[in-house]
C-alpha cells in the first residue's frame, strides 16, 4: 500500500522533481555516528562520508528574511482559517501540517527543493544519489513544536531513504527541543543548529523529537526516496521492519 502511495507522489505535480540546479560550494560541520551497520545501504552512505553520517550546513542554507518569509506566509494562512491544526507525531499532536496542504509555502518549498536541498543530497552522499533528478518528497511536513507538544518522541527511524529538517527561527526563541540521536557521542546528543540551517541524514538513523520547554521551534521537515522501483523497495522494506526500536 506504501509503495503505492510512493508512486503517487512520483506521478504527481505536489512537489518538485526533475532537473535541479547547480548548487555552490556547500560546506558542513559534519557527525560521526560511529561504525555500526545501517540496516539499508550501508555501504553506499560510508563511501560517501565514512562515520560522519550527519551533516549540518555550516552556513545557513536559507537567510534569516527567507526564513521569516517562509514562517509568515504559514501564519496568515492558518490565521485565515482560525488557527493552526496538528499532526499525529508518535503519540503526540504537533501544531502544523503537511506543506502541500499549504499552497503559498509549498510553492516556496518546491523553489528550495529545486535549487538547494536536492543538490544538497546529491553532493553530500554521491555514491547514495547519482543524480538529483531522480530524487522526490515522499512527504513533507511544517510543524511548530511548543510547550504543550507533549513529551520527547519515542526512538524511531523514518521509513525514507534521506531526511532533513530546517530551522525556521532562532534557537534564543525556545528552549529544549531539538532532534536527539542515539548514536552520537557517549549517550546521544542533540544536533546543534542555528536559524536557517538544514540537517543532512540517512533516514534509518535512530532518533528522537526533544520536548521544548519554553518558547516555540518552527521546523520544516522532509523525507526523501528515489524514482523508481528501487526507492519503493527501500520504503517497503523499513516499513515491513517498522519504526520502533
Amino acid at each position: 500500500a506504501h509503495s503505492a502511495e510512493i508512486e503517487e507522489s512520483i506521478r504527481n505535480d505536489t512537489y518538485w522533481k526533475g532537473t535541479c540546479e547547480s548548487l555552490e560550494e556547500l560546506r558542513t560541520i559534519d557527525y560521526d555516528c560511529g561504525n555500526f551497520t545501517l540496516p539499508d545501504f550501508d555501504h553506499r552512505f560510508r563511501k560517501s562520508c565514512g562515520n560522519k553520517l550527519i551533516r549540518v550546513t555550516a552556513n545557513p542554507l536559507l537567510t534569516r528574511e527567507e526564513c521569516d518569509e517562509v514562517v509568515t506566509l504559514a501564519e496568515d494562512f492558518f490565521t485565515s482559517r482560525g488557527g493552526w491544526p496538528s499532526l499525529p507525531s508518535g503519540r503526540f499532536q504537533i501544531a502544523g501540517t503537511w506543506i502541500k496542504d499549504i499552497p503559498l509555502v509549498r510553492e516556496y518549498f518546491n523553489q528550495l527543493l529545486r535549487a538547494k536541498i536536492f543538490p544538497a543530497l546529491a553532493d553530500l552522499f554521491p555514491d547514495v544519489v547519482n543524480d538529483p533528478s531522480a530524487l522526490c518528497i515522499q512527504s513533507a511536513y511544517l510543524f511548530k513544536y511548543t510547550p504543550e507538544s507533549g513529551e520527547k518522541t519515542d526512538m524511531h527511524m523514518d521509513s525514507s531513504l534521506l531526511s532533513f529538517t530546517l530551522l525556521l527561527n532562532d534557537p534564543e526563541e525556545f528552549e529544549g527541543g531539538g532532534t536527539f540521536i542515539e548514536s552520537l557521542g557517549n549517550n546521544g546528543e542533540v544536533v546543534p543548529m542555528r536559524k536557517g540551517d538544514v540537517t543532512f541524514r540517512p533516514a534509518a538513523l535512530r532518533h528522537r523529537g526533544q520536548p521544548i520547554t519554553k518558547g516555540q521551534r518552527l521546523v520544516i521537515g522532509g523525507f526523501v526516496t528515489i524514482a523508481g522501483r528501487e526507492g519503493c523497495e527501500h520504503t517497503r522494506q523499513l516499513l515491513s521492519r517498522g519504526t520502533e526500536a
